[in-house]
């Protein structure tokens, strides 16, 4: 998973391990946490937040459960 956040312009969190962050245009920011087999993802623009998860799901097969509570 590690090679397809590299691969994905998505950086590592120099501070907190599983963690990843997306920039992309206009300031917009996506949040990546991995938890044991949970996949948190969040950001500040929601159709990029959108897109990345649509990417994910092509990649790897996964499930949305929707806003975290």
């Amino acid at each position: 998973m590690a090679h397809f956040f590299a691969e994905h312009e998505c950086a590592k969190c120099s501070v907190e391990y599983g963690v990843y962050v997306k920039l992309g245009k206009n300031s917009s920011l996506v949040i990546i946490c991995l938890y044991v087999d949970d996949l948190p993802v969040t950001g500040n623009d929601s159709i990029e937040t959108e897109r990345f998860k649509v990417l994910m799901k092509s990649e790897f097969e996964m499930i949305d459960l929707g806003k975290l509570t």
